[in-house]
């Protein structure tokens, strides 16, 4: 599993601008526009367990979770913060449960809104129907992906996770 700091730097590898990489209840009081990565574990329980990603572009919000979940309350909370900010999700399952690869698939969705800019919630659907009902499969089509996307030499940790099963 990625940690906040690996994460900041693939980010910063594929030009990613981050809101910032928060545990679930630590997530910030202001809501800005950008990207969250907000791992689903409160910080008074551990260390993480399941990267999630946020995106917030003006009246919207899109959520993401690799598995497929509706956002937790404390996401819910934080979003609604900022009144008339619409908040979608995906509800398909992209990551096998056998998958650690959480992150990745999370800063995947990002660098995919970066190079199509425009409606999020379409982009964002576009990005995830990317992915097959397979999610055994999944794995390699997350690797394909970073592979296209890649300009020159590949950052550090996504050779390491060329190498990963």
């Amino acid at each position: 599993m990625l940690s906040n700091f690996d994460i900041e730097e693939i980010c910063a590898d594929y030009g990613v601008p981050l809101v910032g990489v928060y545990m679930k209840n630590e997530l910030p009081t202001e809501v800005r526009d950008g990207n969250y990565i907000i791992n689903l574990q409160s910080s008074s329980e551990g260390n993480g367990t399941h990267w999630t990603a946020l995106v917030i572009d003006k009246q919207n919000a899109f959520f993401m979770d690799s598995f497929g979940a509706y956002p937790s309350q404390d996401i819910v909370r934080f979003v609604k913060k900022r009144k008339g900010l619409h908040l979608g999700y995906n509800n398909f399952i992209i990551q096998n449960i056998d998958s650690n690869f959480c992150g990745y698939f999370c800063i995947a969705l990002f660098i995919y809104l970066r190079l199509n800019p425009g409606k999020l919630f379409h982009n964002a659907n576009m990005f995830v129907s990317g992915f097959n009902d397979n999610s055994k499969s999944n794995d390699a089509v997350l690797k394909s992906f970073f592979l296209q996307n890649t300009r020159g030499k590949l950052p550090r940790l996504i050779q390491r996770l060329m190498r990963l099963k």
